[in-house]
């Protein structure tokens, strides 16, 4: 694996993050639908068959929808999880750091660098040797 394409995965922890967020807030909210409609279908048993039918059909559809989510996310948080791991193989701890800053908390290089105390030509040339690092560990 090259190096730009170990970069390539640990910047998509943060979009991982972010679905699987979103995910998560879509499940909640068809959670609350899912529970509206269902004390509509309670209310309306005395105005007949027909409407709680098809509520009772979209209550079945919501229900599916966070069926789906959940698969979802938990394929974000494995991946999520993969990501964590590829940079806890790191053996340098300075090189693990930049990589997590960097990656998994959104951090600029030139903070990363003053957060580590380090120059910036030290900072790069660990953040150089952590990914070629991962890279002859995913070979």
């Amino acid at each position: 694996m090259t190096t730009d394409e170990v970069k390539e995965r640990l910047r998509a922890y943060r979009r991982i993050r972010n679905e699987c967020e979103g995910l998560k807030n879509r499940i909640e909210r068809k959670r609350s639908d899912m529970h509206y409609l269902q004390a509509v279908v309670s209310d309306s048993t005395s105005r007949g068959r027909g409407v709680s039918d098809s509520v009772e059909r979209a209550v079945e559809k919501i229900d599916g929808l966070i069926r789906y989510y959940a698969e979802r996310v938990a394929e974000c948080e494995e991946a999520e999880q993969t990501v964590l791991e590829i940079i806890g193989c790191v053996d340098d701890p300075d090189g693990r750091s930049i990589l997590f800053l960097r990656y998994i908390e959104g951090e600029r290089f030139e903070d990363i660098a003053d957060a580590l105390h380090i120059s910036n030509g030290t900072m790069w040339s660990r953040y150089n040797t952590a990914l070629k690092n991962i890279c002859s560990e995913l070979e």
